[in-house]
C-alpha cells in the first residue's frame, strides 16, 4: 500500500519513458531485437501490436483487482471469484477453437467484432463492478474472453504476415513480449489508481466501490486506442 502517490506515478512514467527510449535505440540498431516500425500505428503490424497492448493494459485490472473487489463488495469466496476470472480464459479458449477454421474473408469481421466485445465489456465493468450483481460480472468475463478468442489469432497472423521475411521470427517473439509488458504497465498503473481511490487508507465497501469504478474508467482512453487500431489492422 502506497500513501505517497507522487513517487509511484513518477516511477511509472520513468519506466514507460525508459521503455520507449529502448525501443527507439533498438530501431536504430543493425542487430534489432524487435522488427522495424514496432508500434508504428501507420503499419498493419504496428497497429496490431498497439491494439493488443492497449487492450491488455485496459483489461488487466479485472485480473488484478477483480477477485479482491468481489470479495469485499459481494462477499464472494476466493474460489468463486477465481472461477469468475477463469471464465474469461474459458470463453477465450472455446471461441479460439471454434473460429480457428474461419475463412480469410471473415477475418476482418472477427477482429473488429472481438475488439467491440472487449471494449463493451471493459466499459460495462465501470458500472457493473461497483454494484453487481455477481452473475453479471461473470457474464462480462465470458464475453471479454470471447472477444479475445475471436480476434487474437487473426491479429497475430496479420502482424506476422505484414513484415519482411527476415523479420518474421522477431515479430513472432515480440507479440508475447509486448503482451507481458502491457500487462506489467497496466498492473502497475491500476495499483496507483486503486491506492489513489482509497485503498491506501481502508478496504471498506464504500472505498471498494470507488476503486471498482476508477480501475476501469481510467483505462477507457486505451480502449479507444485499441478500437482504432483494430480497424486499422483489419483493413482489407
Amino acid at each position: 500500500v502506497v500513501t505517497e502517490y507522487g513517487p509511484a506515478i513518477g516511477l511509472w512514467i520513468m519506466g514507460l519513458l525508459l521503455l520507449l527510449l529502448f525501443l527507439m535505440q533498438d530501431s536504430e540498431s543493425d542487430d534489432r531485437i524487435f522488427p522495424k516500425g514496432t508500434l508504428n500505428p501507420l503499419t498493419i503490424s504496428g497497429s496490431g501490436l498497439v491494439m493488443l497492448s492497449a487492450f491488455f493494459m485496459a483489461t488487466i485490472s479485472f485480473t488484478v483487482y477483480g477477485p479482491f473487489l468481489m470479495y469485499i463488495l459481494f462477499g464472494a469466496e476466493p474460489l468463486v471469484a477465481g472461477y469468475i476470472i477463469a471464465l474469461e480464459s474459458l470463453g477465450w479458449t472455446v471461441t479460439a477453437i471454434v473460429s480457428s477454421g474461419a475463412r480469410e474473408r471473415f477475418e476482418p469481421g472477427l477482429i473488429r467484432s472481438g475488439a467491440i466485445l472487449i471494449s463493451i465489456t471493459t466499459v460495462a465493468l465501470v458500472f457493473v463492478m461497483p454494484v453487481g450483481p455477481l452473475w453479471a460480472i461473470g457474464v462480462l468475463s465470458i464475453v471479454m474472453g470471447i472477444g479475445y478468442g475471436m480476434s487474437w489469432s487473426f491479429v497475430s497472423k496479420r502482424i506476422i504476415a505484414n513484415v519482411s521475411e527476415t523479420e518474421r521470427t522477431q515479430v513472432s517473439a515480440s507479440i508475447p513480449t509486448f503482451m507481458r509488458v502491457a500487462m506489467a504497465l497496466g498492473s502497475a498503473f491500476s495499483g496507483i489508481i486503486a491506492n489513489y481511490s482509497g485503498f491506501s487508507e481502508t478496504n471498506s465497501p464504500e472505498v471498494a466501490r470507488n476503486v471498482a469504478f476508477w480501475c476501469f474508467a481510467a483505462f477507457i482512453p486505451l480502449v479507444l486506442i485499441g478500437m482504432m487500431s483494430a480497424w486499422r489492422v483489419s483493413k482489407e
